[in-house]
């Protein structure tokens, strides 16, 4: 737009990089012009490097009299809705824990019956009640920490694969995932994924030990 002539013609303008914003619905509507139209620019992106301080630099650059602001602040309903999106996943792993605990005692309880009869011979040679439900914890948490352990590593290996499997999904069907990030990095997080297999294998061990008790081991022997 020259605003001495007030009209709009067209500019040659040579292009040097385009950087894909991974939202194709604001990609499309990309406007690339020479830095000289725009004039002074009116501020300044920063990336920091990965695991930055990002409040303490923001505050940093605020008392040097630099403003600023966060991606937080300037996108906060994303980043509400990353927000949003975490609180379901912690749902989502308790509910986890709570599956693992209710398999535990059903496996707790299939080996009991199973092994009834063999429980009353090792009962009537002497065998305590504590030593047969150490036995039967121990039969029970093994295959439950197997069955944790085994998901968990499925549960990575997709992960890893994600980013593929929605490029490929992108590539036959451009337009089901418009509004959807298509170009993202995985971070594992070791310590929260053991936190959650301690977690899970904790309740798991009380479930089992509560199954143990009275209403099976102790009552073995009535017919």
């Amino acid at each position: 737009y020259e605003k001495e002539s007030g009209r709009i013609r067209p500019l040659l303008a040579t292009v040097a990089a385009v950087f894909d914003s991974v939202y194709p619905q604001l990609d499309s509507r990309l406007a690339f012009i020479p830095l000289s139209i725009l004039g002074e620019a009116d501020g300044y992106e920063i990336l920091l490097p990965e695991g930055s301080d990002v409040d303490s630099i923001l505050s940093s650059l605020l008392e040097h009299g630099v403003p600023a602001a966060s991606f937080k602040s300037l996108n906060r309903e994303a980043y509400m809705n990353v927000r949003s999106s975490l609180s379901v996943l912690y749902l989502i792993l308790f509910l986890i824990a709570a599956l693992a605990a209710f398999f535990s005692a059903d496996a707790a309880e299939h080996y009991v019956s199973r092994d009834r009869k063999d429980i009353a011979e090792l009962m009537v040679l002497g065998a305590g009640r504590g030593r047969i439900v150490r036995i039967y914890m121990a039969m029970t948490l093994l295959l439950t920490s197997s069955a944790i352990a085994a998901g968990t590593v499925l549960g990575m290996g997709l992960s890893l694969l994600s980013p593929s499997m929605i490029g490929l999904v992108a590539r036959s069907e451009p337009a089901f995932l418009d509004y959807y990030v298509r170009s993202f990095s995985i971070s594992i997080p070791w310590l929260g994924i053991l936190c959650m297999l301690l977690l899970s294998i904790a309740v798991s061990a009380i479930s089992v030990r509560v199954s143990l008790g009275r209403s099976y081991v102790a009552n073995i022997l009535v017919p």
